[in-house]
């Protein structure tokens, strides 16, 4: 029996045990500009391979922990703890208002960083508009270690995003960041330098497609500006890494990472460039319960899993909040152990593109990943990534997404 036919016997078994309901009836609306089929077949999606990259250190991706610890020695037993219990980099949280605070200058920041391997494990920032200045402190800290593989992650359109204004007097301020960039890159040539992130507006409502559209958007500017202090366009886009949200929607997150790498491979393609998506997803704080942990972990386990089989290089899972003293201690715990269970036991990592071959899921990518192209080309038509942010198009995108 070809395809078709078993199709259409699907979808005639299908409109009895719903009692008449038509086929059309059955499709899922995405609330993207698109709705999925009932069933999906060969016929109605093209095939989406898009493989996560091979890591030197043969680990399926890297388990990233963030460190938000407000007492700087406090700071320094989760790192080393969450190193020892099978993380491979950490995420410096300098910014936030849950944040290591006391870190002021290299010293402090060294001082946190005492034991840690900076050969063998990459550390990130996370210091906002302050990243600038954060990345000096870094530098600093890893001076005699040219070869660690920092991730500076400046993102000054996220932060503005986030904030929805600019800093005062900004005038050439992507310029300005992509000259500090660079002069960080020649002491360490193995970092990557920005980070084109959707969390900001994610977090304020925005759907999958709109997300992807800015950092397609934010990604394209930082490359410009890149090019523009003196990289090739491979070298610019290769420094770039994309930041995406992952939720307890298991299948649309996958289908949203999926995406993001078409893009990229389109968005590379247009600028005479190759140079495949680097992706950092993490988890979203719209799907953390403060009253109930427990629930917490099962929707970051979804997170995970979502990030796992749609391919992201680095996964970061936050702990979920707890007004329990000390019960954030096993939270961590747990969370890496996810991580690690999806990766050794589960074999998640084994497979190049583990989504790959499913219709379903090839379907939901490749429509996605059209909406999000519309959304970026016209954050494109408003100027690009900062004058949208600046007239204030982007949170307009933000303050739709969360009202449909």
């Amino acid at each position: 029996m070809i395809v078709g036919e078993r199709r259409e016997m699907w979808l005639r078994l299908a409109t009895e045990a719903t009692g008449g309901a038509s086929g059309d009836r059955l499709s899922y609306p995405t609330g993207e500009g698109f709705e999925l089929p009932a069933l999906a077949t060969p016929d109605t999606a093209a095939p989406v391979f898009v493989p996560r990259g091979q890591r030197a250190d043969g680990r399926s991706w890297d388990l990233r922990t963030r460190i938000d610890t407000a007492d700087p020695c406090a700071a320094i037993a989760d790192i080393l703890d969450d190193i020892s219990g099978g993380a491979s980099s950490v995420l410096l949280d300098l910014m936030g208002p849950q944040r290591i605070r006391g870190v002021k200058g290299p010293d402090d920041l060294r001082q946190v960083l005492d034991g840690v391997a900076l050969r063998e494990t990459p550390v990130a920032l996370d210091a906002g508009l302050s990243g600038l200045e954060a990345a000096d402190w870094l530098v600093a800290a890893a001076r005699g270690a040219p070869l660690a593989e920092l991730a500076f992650h400046f993102d000054p359109l996220g932060s503005m995003a986030e904030a929805r204004s600019a800093p005062a007097g900004s005038g050439d301020l992507l310029g300005e960041w992509a000259q500090a960039a660079l002069r960080h890159l020649e002491t360490h040539p193995r970092s990557t330098l920005f980070l084109a992130s959707g969390r900001a507006i994610h977090e304020s409502g925005a759907r999958r497609s709109q997300e992807l559209g800015f950092v397609a958007a934010s990604g394209l500017a930082y490359a410009e500006a890149l090019t523009e202090a003196g990289l090739s366009w491979d070298e610019a886009f290769s420094r770039i890494v994309l930041g995406l949200s992952v939720d307890a929607d298991m299948f649309g997150s996958v289908a949203k990472l999926r995406a993001a790498r078409l893009i990229w491979a389109r968005l590379t393609e247009v600028c005479g460039a190759r140079a495949p998506a680097r992706i950092e997803a993490r988890s979203s704080r719209r799907l953390l319960s403060p009253d109930d942990i427990w629930r917490s972990l099962l929707r970051l386990a979804t997170a995970t899993f979502a990030g796992a089989v749609g391919g992201a290089d680095a996964i970061i899972i936050e702990p979920p909040p707890t007004a329990n003293e000390g019960a954030e201690v096993p939270a961590r715990r747990h969370i890496r152990g996810i991580q690690l269970v999806l990766m050794e036991e589960a074999g998640l990592g084994g497979v190049a593109d583990p989504a790959s071959g499913s219709w379903f899921l090839d379907r939901y990518a490749r429509e996605l990943a059209r909406s999000g192209w519309r959304v970026f080309q016209a954050i494109e038509r408003a100027g690009g990534a900062e004058a949208a942010i600046r007239s204030g198009a982007v949170a307009d995108l933000a303050m739709r997404g969360g009202a449909e």
